[in-house]
């Protein structure tokens, strides 16, 4: 096989002059695409669209949500990191659009500390009324093991 200069070998294959000069132009522009990601990732800022969810005073507490539902933004980003659903799965399950789920999880991280603070605040909310207020059946099996209720009731 003769080689003219111009074309290239690689492997089995022959790139002649016009192949050769195409992919020499792609590589190109993948080195600039490159460069200028790693340059402009730092000084740009990138705006993410969640035209899909909205606050409402007096519905789920005012948390963000998927617009039109009481589908929490919370209630996605725990069906998903902690239940393990695919965000296509949660969207068929309620009927949702798939943008709707992911403008979702890209509001979450976008407020992460602050809706994960708030959730363990919630959290905390529970386990104390919870503590304060044992439901008939936990005061049941501490009566039936003899033990006495930390509200001295029982």
């Amino acid at each position: 096989m003769k080689v003219d200069g111009w074309g290239g070998i690689k492997g089995d294959r022959y790139y002649s002059k016009s192949q050769t000069i195409e992919l020499v132009k792609i590589s190109i522009w993948a080195i600039i695409v490159v460069f200028l990601n790693h340059t402009y990732s730092k000084i740009m800022v990138t705006t993410v669209s969640v035209e899909h969810i909205e606050m409402t005073p007096g519905v789920r507490g005012g948390k963000p949500r998927i617009a039109g539902t009481r589908i929490a933004v919370q209630d996605v980003m725990v069906m998903h990191l902690k239940m393990g659903y695919s965000l296509l799965e949660i969207a068929t399950k309620y009927d949702l659009l798939v943008a709707a789920v992911y403008d979702a999880m890209a509001y979450y991280y976008d407020h992460r500390q602050a809706i994960d603070r708030e959730m363990a605040e919630d959290d905390a909310f529970v386990d104390e009324f919870m503590r304060q207020n044992p439901g008939r059946l936990q005061a049941k099996i501490k009566e039936l093991k003899g033990e006495e209720s930390e509200l001295g009731f029982i």
